[in-house]
């Protein structure tokens, strides 16, 4: 979640947090195309979530900036 909210402020997606999924599979995908330590994955708990439903869950000031 917090990955795809970086990756959100990174490409400047203005779009607003009820209209971005929380498991982004192009965002997953690029992550892990990548050399990295770590690879991300899917988390089905997530799915069909968008990152405003997490941010009731989590009780965060997740904001697009």
């Amino acid at each position: 979640m917090c990955l795809l909210a970086l990756y959100s402020t990174i490409t400047k997606d203005r779009r607003k947090l009820s209209e971005v999924p929380v498991i982004d599979d192009d965002v997953i995908d690029n992550h892990n195309s990548m050399e990295s330590t770590y690879q991300l994955g899917r988390n089905d708990f997530f799915q069909d979530w968008m990152l405003g439903d997490a941010k009731l869950i989590v009780n965060n000031q997740v904001t697009n900036k």
